[in-house]
C-alpha cells in the first residue's frame, strides 16, 4: 500500500490561464462524461451528459467515426453505466413511486438502449413495488451479454436469472430466500455462494453452491446488528472475495477486503487494506466479473489492482503520460483504455489510451467551460477541535492574504465525507473571494469504525456539531477567517448541521445555508419508518447514530436535537432551498420550519425548486441553489 499512496501526488498538472471570476454557470452545469464506460469491443464510449438544452442525455461517441448518439434521461436519476454486449448499453436508474400513506419515494429499474436502434430505450427489470432494486446487476455471462440480477418473486423468495437485455427472456440460476441479500459470480456468470442476513433474527449466514438443491452453510454469525460484510466475487483460487471492516490490528477496523475460504468460511488473507482510510469502492472487471482492483480516496483516488495486467497497464499509461492515471474503464481486449487525472485546481480531465497505436486521446473534463481557468489550489487541512483532536478536512482558498469571509460547509450523510480534488461549490465560492472549509467531522465516513463510531449521539449538540464550531474558531485564530464574517453552508446533514448552528450556536456564525435540511427530528424518523419498516437497515443505522440507551431513537431526544422545537432561539438570517421532488428529505421539512421561524421572527427565506430532486441533478436546480448561496453571502458576509 505504500507505493499505492506514495504515487497519488504525481497527478498531472493542467496548463490554466487567469480568469478572476468564472461565470455561476461554469460550476453550476451537471458534470459531463459520468459514469463514462467503453464497450466491450472499444468502439464507443457510453457516458452522462447534458443535451443543447441543458437536459440530461445519455450519450454514445463512436470513438472510430466521432459520431455522437443522445438520448434523453431527464424521466429518471442515472446511477450506473455499463454495457453487456458491443451494441448493448445498459443504466440503472431510480424511478419515482407515489405510495399512499408515504409519499413519493425512490425505486430502482435497469434499462438497455441499443446503439444500432436509435438508442430506443427499454426495460431490463422494471421496477415495482415488489421489486423496488430491480436496477441491481450482479454481473453478466460473458458469452451471451446477458445481465445477471436477482429477483424477488410474490412468494418472496429470491430467484437469480440470466436475463437477454434485448428480448427479456431470462434463464434461471438459482434461488436463495427472503433474506438473500447477496451473491457470488463465477467468470462464466455462474452463482457459487450467497450471503443470506435477517434484520429481524440479527443472523448472517453464507452459503456455497454445491449443486444442489439446498445450499449448505459454511458460515454463520449470530447476534449481528448490521451486516457483517459482504461478498464482492470470486478469486482466480477459488476463495470469495469478501468486504468487511473485522477487528483486525493491520487495518484497525478500516473496511479492507479479505479471502475466505469457501470450503469453512475462514478469513486467509488481508488482499488490500490500507491502516489510515476505508476501502471506498471495490472494482470489478465487466468482462468477466471478478474483483481486479482495490479503490480508495483521499486526497485523490488510486487503486490497488489485484489483477497483475491491469497493474501494468496503469505502469504503462503513467510512464506515457508522465502522470498518475486512474484507469476508468477498458475494452475487453484491453487495447482501448479511458483514464482520468487529477488535480487540486482543475476538474477530472478524461484521455482514451489508444494501446495498439500508443496514442493517447484527450477528451477534456467534466466542466468544460473551466478547462484552462485558474482555480485556487483545494488542499487537504486539518483543524484542531477543542478537546486536542485533529480533524481532517479541505481548505479552499482565494487568492491574497487572509482573513477571508468564511464559509463552514459540512457534508451530507452523516456518514459520508468529503473528498479531495475538484469540488464545484467550493471553488465556486473561493472564485468569489471566500475561504471554504470542509470538515470530515467525527462521525464521518471512510477513517475507519473508530472515527465513524465517535459521532454517534454527536448531533445538534453533541460532538459531530462541535467539529463544525471548531474549525470556525481554529481558521479564525490561524488567521483564515474573519471572525465577523463567517457562514455555515450544507445540504442534507451538512443543511441540517446549517440549522443546528443557528440554533444552538447563534453566536459564532453570521448567517446559514441550507439546501434538503432535515429540521424536524422525529417527523424524518417516521417518515423513514413508514418507507422503510422497523427492521430495516436505515432504522438500525438511524438508532445507532442517534446512540438512544435503548437502541432507539426516543422521542424526547429527537425533540430536543430538532431546530424546528428552537427556532426562538435563532439570531441569524436562514436561507432554504429545498426541492419540491425531494425523496429523502421531503420538502414539508422545510416548509414547516420557514413557518414556524418566521411566526418566532427570523429572517428567513425558502425557494422551492419545482422540479427538484435531493440531489440536484437538473440543471435549473443546481443554477438556482449556487445563485441563492452567492446572492446570501453577499448580502450578510461579502465585501
Amino acid at each position: 500500500m505504500f507505493k499505492l499512496f506514495a504515487a497519488i501526488g504525481l497527478a498531472v498538472a493542467v496548463p490554466t490561464s487567469a480568469l478572476a471570476q468564472p461565470p455561476l454557470e461554469a460550476f453550476a452545469q451537471r458534470e459531463d462524461r459520468q459514469y463514462s464506460a467503453l464497450s466491450p469491443d472499444g468502439t464507443y464510449l457510453a457516458y452522462l451528459s447534458s443535451d443543447e438544452n441543458g437536459a440530461e442525455a445519455l450519450v454514445v461517441h463512436n470513438l472510430a467515426t466521432g459520431e455522437l448518439q443522445l438520448r434523453g434521461t431527464n424521466a429518471w436519476r442515472t446511477v450506473g453505466i455499463e454495457w453487456s454486449t458491443n451494441t448493448i448499453v445498459m443504466m440503472e436508474a431510480m424511478f419515482h413511486s407515489d405510495i399512499r400513506g408515504v409519499g413519493i419515494v425512490d425505486i430502482s429499474g435497469r434499462l438497455s438502449f441499443d446503439v444500432e436502434n436509435g438508442l430506443a430505450p427499454e426495460f431490463v427489470r422494471q421496477p415495482t413495488l415488489n421489486n423496488p432494486n430491480a436496477g441491481q446487476m450482479l454481473g453478466i455471462e460473458p458469452d451471451t451479454g446477458y445481465v445477471i440480477t436477482p429477483v424477488r418473486l410474490d412468494s418472496g423468495q429470491i430467484e437469480l436469472r440470466a436475463i437477454n437485455p434485448r428480448t427479456r427472456s431470462f434463464r434461471r440460476l438459482g434461488f436463495g430466500g427472503e433474506d438473500t441479500v447477496d451473491w457470488a459470480i463465477d467468470t462464466e456468470g455462474r452463482a457459487v455462494a450467497r450471503l443470506d442476513y435477517s434484520q429481524t433474527r440479527n443472523r448472517t449466514r453464507l452459503r456455497r453452491n454445491t449443486g444442489e438443491n439446498t445450499w449448505p452453510i459454511i458460515d454463520e454469525i449470530e447476534d449481528a446488528q448490521v451486516l457483517s460484510y459482504r461478498i464482492v466475487g470470486l478469486l482466480p483460487d477459488g476463495d470469495l472475495a469478501v468486504q468487511t471492516r473485522l477487528q483486525n490490528p493491520e487495518t484497525d477496523a478500516r473496511a479492507s477486503l479479505y479471502a475466505m475460504s469457501m470450503e469453512d468460511g475462514q478469513f486467509t488473507a488481508l488482499l488490500s487494506g490500507s491502516s489510515e482510510l476505508d476501502l471506498y469502492e471495490v472494482i470489478r472487471d465487466p468482462w468477466n466479473n471478478a474483483p481486479a482492483g482495490v479503490m480508495y480516496r483521499d486526497e485523490r483516488r488510486a487503486i490497488d489492482w489485484l489483477d497483475a495486467d491491469l497493474l501494468a497497464l496503469h505502469d504503462e499509461i503513467a510512464e506515457l503520460a508522465g502522470t498518475f492515471p486512474v484507469i476508468e474503464s477498458w475494452s475487453r481486449d484491453r487495447q482501448r483504455i479511458l483514464f482520468t487525472t487529477e488535480s487540486e485546481n482543475a476538474p477530472r480531465q478524461y484521455v482514451i489510451y489508444d494501446r495498439v497505436h500508443s496514442e493517447l486521446v484527450p477528451l477534456g473534463s467534466g466542466y468544460v467551460a473551466l478547462d484552462g481557468v485558474e482555480l485556487p489550489n483545494r488542499r487537504p487541512y486539518a483543524i484542531t477541535a477543542r478537546d486536542g483532536t485533529s480533524i481532517p478536512g479541505y481548505l479552499t482558498t482565494p487568492a491574497g492574504d487572509g482573513p477571508f469571509p468564511t464559509v463552514i460547509m459540512p457534508h451530507g450523510g452523516p456518514a459520508s465525507r468529503d473528498y479531495g480534488g475538484f469540488d464545484a461549490m467550493a471553488h465556486f465560492l473561493a472564485s468569489r473571494g471566500y475561504a471554504v472549509y470542509q470538515p470530515n467531522f467525527r462521525g464521518s465516513r471512510g477513517y475507519g469504525l473508530n472515527w465513524e463510531s465517535a459521532g454517534r449521539g454527536g448531533w445538534g449538540r453533541g460532538i459531530m456539531q462541535h467539529d463544525v464550531t471548531d474549525s470556525r474558531r481554529h481558521l479564525i485564530d490561524t488567521g483564515i477567517a474573519s471572525a465577523d464574517r463567517t457562514c455555515v453552508v450544507g445540504a442534507s446533514y451538512g443543511g441540517y448541521a446549517a440549522l443546528a448552528a443557528s440554533v444552538y450556536t447563534p453566536d459564532e456564525f453570521q448567517c446559514a445555508a441550507a439546501f434538503a435540511p432535515v429540521a424536524d427530528l422525529r417527523r424524518q424518523y417516521r417518515y423513514a419508518l413508514d418507507n422503510y419498516g422497523r427492521h430495516h437497515w436505515v432504522i438500525t443505522q438511524w438508532n445507532r447514530v442517534l446512540a438512544d440507551q435503548d437502541n432507539r431513537a426516543g422521542s424526547r431526544m429527537l425533540e430536543d436535537l430538532s431546530p424546528m422545537e428552537h427556532v426562538d432561539q435563532i439570531t441569524i438570517p436562514l436561507l432554504l432551498v429545498h426541492g419540491e421532488h425531494d425523496t429523502v428529505v421531503p420538502i414539508d421539512q422545510s416548509r414547516r420550519f420557514e413557518r414556524e421561524a418566521s411566526r418566532a421572527g427570523v429572517d428567513v427565506e425558502l425557494i422551492e425548486l419545482e422540479l427538484g430532486d435531493h440531489w440536484l441533478r437538473i440543471n435549473e436546480s443546481r443554477m438556482a441553489w449556487f445563485q441563492a448561496v452567492e446572492t446570501f453571502l453577499a448580502e450578510h458576509i461579502g465585501e
